[in-house]
């Protein structure tokens, strides 16, 4: 089996699985498409504006996160599962809550 096929069987499978496609791409490069990124990114800014920041900036000061890797990923750059994971538990949001908005069409 090659790359392509485990990432195909792997976002077919993770649909509904969250957790594992957030394992499955901690494991592996997987070709992420710019939809997804740019979806998470509108997520976390959702996420931040709900919580009652109207700055990125104030939101990642107040919970020691770098200011610029935020930004990055609001805007939907590429960042590390670690990073996601940190800011998907600030906002007290398992993944399957974190990709239950937004992500169905993708």
């Amino acid at each position: 089996m090659n790359n392509d096929e485990l990432c195909n069987i792997c976002r077919n499978y993770c649909r509904g699985f969250p957790e594992h496609l957030l394992l499955q791409m901690g494991k592996q490069q997987h070709n992420i498409p710019e939809d997804f990124l740019r979806k998470a990114g509108e997520r976390i800014r959702e996420l931040r504006i709900k919580a009652g920041y109207n700055s990125y900036e104030t939101f990642a000061l107040d919970h020691n996160l770098d200011r610029k890797q935020y930004w990055r990923m609001e805007n939907g750059s590429n960042t590390t599962l670690r990073s996601l994971y940190k800011v998907m538990k600030l906002h007290k949001k398992s993944p399957k809550e974190f990709f239950s908005k937004g992500f169905d069409e993708l």
